[in-house]
């Protein structure tokens, strides 16, 4: 019997087989689901991940009509985000949609000449950030072996490679944190890395939420395999604690897909492309229905995404 990898219980575990629907071969793969920190995770090794990613598929996903933004319109938005200004929800769902990583520097009190750690892309996002106000950004990235965006630092390397003598005010994941085996060791290395009242934002898709409820093995967002984890807050607080860390709030901001695609993918052998395709053929009443969907999930905290805001802990 396997322990789990986040809180070593090894009692009570269940099993899940999951295909995996990006290249859609008909493979599966089996998920291991902890009784006691509630971690839906990976429980096989896969040897050749490098396979799985591609051009098609990324942590770099920001369409580049977000970049087009005039100036004159997103500095101030990154300015009064960056001071944490005060947002509402309807507020804060536009902003996201005009430029994700707005959002990561909500409430963070961080200026302009922060020091800001992207870890996991090709650099798009801090070359955005570059171009519009802040002037200290890098970006790692372990399989992205070269960035185009030439006015950033850019690292093809993990973090746990960065010397600990790096200090960061902000370190961002950006659907990334779930991606990698090793979440101990990189929560090790955050707690390095930040600065005294630095910060650190992990966006990642949150296990026990109404897209499982309703579809268990279908959800989209286990993602097999690339997905290694799926944690429920309950976990991410275990592993934050155990390294020095505490989650400070978390937001919840799931996607108006998050239902269709885990039922195509429940009713249908459509790869996730067809799904999304599909998806965008709805009339628009429908998608209203599912963006409606969405807000109701977040705001019982039931939603599939979620943004954790995690400090050092005080003594």
């Amino acid at each position: 019997m396997p322990n789990c990898k986040v809180c070593g219980n090894n009692r009570n575990l269940k099993f899940y087989d999951v295909k995996e629907r990006q290249l859609n071969k008909g493979e599966t793969f089996k998920y291991c689901l902890c009784s006691k920190c509630g971690t839906l995770q990976l429980d096989q090794a896969v040897p050749n991940m490098e396979d799985y990613y591609g051009d098609a598929y990324y942590s770099f996903t920001m369409k580049s009509i977000r970049m087009q933004i005039p100036r004159f319109i997103i500095q101030p938005i990154l300015f009064l985000s960056s001071k944490g200004f005060p947002k509402n929800g309807k507020c804060f769902r536009y902003l996201n949609k005009i430029v994700k990583i707005s959002f990561s520097l909500y409430d963070t009190h961080k200026g302009f000449n922060s020091r800001i750690l992207d870890v996991g892309g090709d650099g798009m996002l801090m070359s955005f950030l570059r171009k519009n106000g802040y002037k200290n950004v890098t970006c790692i990235d372990l399989f992205c072996k070269n960035s185009m965006y030439s006015n950033i630092k850019f690292i093809n390397c993990s973090i746990t490679d960065l010397d600990d003598d790096e200090k960061f005010d902000i370190i961002t994941m950006n659907s990334s944190f779930e991606h990698m085996n090793n979440p101990h060791e990189v929560l090790n290395k955050v707690n390095q890395l930040l600065n005294n009242n630095g910060l650190c934002l992990i966006k990642i898709p949150i296990y026990g939420n109404e897209a499982w409820k309703r579809y268990k093995e279908n959800w989209f967002q286990i993602d097999a395999p690339r997905h290694y984890f799926l944690y429920l807050p309950k976990a991410m607080r275990i592993m934050c604690e155990k390294h020095g860390l505490t989650v400070e709030n978390i937001l919840y901001y799931s996607g108006n897909k998050q239902f269709f695609i885990s039922k195509m993918y429940k009713d249908s052998d459509m790869n996730f492309k067809e799904a999304i395709a599909a998806f965008n053929a709805l009339p628009k009443r429908e998608k209203v229905k599912y963006e409606k969907e969405a807000e109701f999930a977040d705001k019982q905290k039931k939603g599939d995404v979620a943004w954790f805001y995690i400090k050092h802990k005080t003594q």
